[in-house]
């Protein structure tokens, strides 16, 4: 492989991505693709992977593969079901350019793979990058397909990486097993923290569990396969957590019986401030709206500001997904909603599981009425979705940091207010006491007396000690 050999230009190649991967292009023989200028002004890397040649690979991964400061890097692939456009598989993208990119980087923040059919063995070079980096916070695998046997090898470098907050691998055909593998992570990060909040309530301290690192966000949306066993192993580990704070699991098979659990576990847990169980059609309309009312009570005296809802997936039908969709222009995680050939099988399974299971108009999820209720329960609760909302939303942060102060205003007057009524009495004790024992007066005459021998005695004292000086000064 043509590569760049002088030192100087690799080192300068490293903080300038465009010059280094057009000389690489210039090397070998091949056009830059104009679509990878768009967002580097932004120090972000944002691929349509099915636009790009097999070619055309090798200049953009060796680039990557030494680059120091991009700051996001997504690889998208949107893909018919017709044999039209190639799928991007492993063999097309190379998994190793991204694991010298995690190694050697100083900025890299968020990772996304969408749509891109991995290995395991890709896995396992990905998650090798991710235990030695400490800039990552978001990777997304989202519609890659990886399944359990890939999840539990992420699991392994996420374990080892607590700079990353959120993880998202929705649409990755995960069954109960991958859900396990989710929690085992879970518990093996909250016992990292508690050994550090250990450390540092020593002398008296109150640790800070926010500031500590780890994972805050787990989305897991379009598994039907999850289901129940799923739910309770992620219920399990939620219990006794106190940092995971939001978790999404829509649309993944899941009745009243684990929503049961996951309610259990929001009355327990009050760090839970999103748990997001919509587009499950076996969940009645009273059991999600219960769990809907204790989020709202969890959220009440917390800052949810940097957490919010994920945009509803409303699918009525599969087939809508079959075609092409719209490559998002930035590297947020929750922005793209279609699904791949396989999922469209998996939906219709759940429909006709859903008939199977005699599931009518009235019992089944009614959105719309649920999204009305929660917004007069809780406005944070509901996704932001429009600028009205979002201005009501900023509103009431406002108004909740009023009251989170004037709550605090009100506990210390009432502790004031306490300390002063035992000293209240304790005076009107003592005064009782005082009152009930009778002084004893005496005449007026013997006080005078007993002042006239007192300064008798003292002149007589002083007149011994003038005549001892005396004495001392003749001899």
């Amino acid at each position: 492989m043509t590569t760049i050999k002088s030192v100087q230009e690799r080192r300068r190649g490293q903080y300038h991505f465009w010059t280094y991967y057009n000389n690489l292009c210039a090397l070998q023989n091949t056009c830059p693709i104009p679509a990878i200028k768009a967002h580097l002004k932004k120090y972000v890397l944002n691929c349509h992977a099915d636009r790009i040649r097999l070619l055309d690979w090798n200049p953009l991964i060796d680039t990557l593969k030494i680059n120091k400061s991009l700051r996001g890097a997504a690889f998208r692939s949107f893909w018919r079901k017709k044999s039209e456009n190639v799928e991007v598989n492993s063999t097309t993208f190379n998994v190793r350019g991204l694991k010298g990119c995690l190694l050697v980087t100083e900025c890299l923040n968020s990772l996304e793979l969408r749509g891109i059919h991995l290995m395991l063995e890709d896995i396992e070079t990905l998650s090798k990058g991710l235990a030695n980096n400490r800039t990552l916070q978001h990777i997304s695998l989202e519609y890659c397909q990886v399944k359990d046997e890939g999840v539990e090898a992420l699991c392994i470098g996420l374990k080892n990486s607590l700079c990353i907050s959120s993880v998202n691998v929705s649409g990755c055909l995960l069954t109960w097993k991958g859900a396990a593998a989710l929690a085992r992570v879970i518990s093996h990060q909250a016992a990292i923290r508690h050994a550090e909040t250990w450390k540092e309530s020593l002398r008296y301290r109150w640790p800070n569990l926010d500031s500590m690192p780890g994972l805050r966000r787990i989305t897991a949306c379009i598994n039907p396969q999850i289901g129940d066993k799923g739910a309770c192993c992620l219920a399990d580990v939620l219990t006794d957590d106190l940092w995971l704070k939001a978790l999404d699991l829509q649309n993944c098979g899941i009745t009243n019986e684990g929503a049961k659990r996951f309610e259990s576990v929001l009355h327990i847990n009050t760090n839970l401030t999103i748990i997001d169980l919509r587009m499950n059609e076996l969940i009645n309309s009273p059991q999600l709206e219960a769990i809907m009312q204790q989020i709202a009570a969890n959220t009440v005296r917390q800052d949810c500001s940097n957490l919010k809802w994920m945009k509803l997936l409303e699918i009525e039908d599969a087939s809508q997904f079959s075609t092409i969709s719209k490559p998002s222009n930035n590297c947020s995680i929750h922005n793209e909603t279609g699904l791949n050939i396989e999922d469209n099988k998996r939906l219709k399974d759940a429909f006709k599981l859903k008939k199977q299971h005699k599931i009518t108009s009235s019992g089944a999820f009614d959105h719309c009425n649920l999204r009305h209720k929660v917004r007069e329960i809780d406005t944070e609760v509901e996704d932001p979705q429009d600028t009205n909302l979002q201005k009501a939303q900023k509103i009431l942060h406002k108004y909740r940091r009023q009251l989170r102060k004037e709550i605090a205003a009100r506990e210390k007057a009432e502790m004031r207010l306490r300390e002063v009524q035992r000293e209240n009495k304790r005076l009107y004790n003592y005064i009782q006491d005082t009152s009930n024992t009778p002084l004893i007066s005496q005449p007026v005459k013997e006080v005078a007396l007993d002042n006239e021998n007192l300064l008798s005695n003292i002149e007589d004292s002083l007149e011994k000690f003038h005549n001892f000086l005396d004495t001392l000064q003749n001899k």
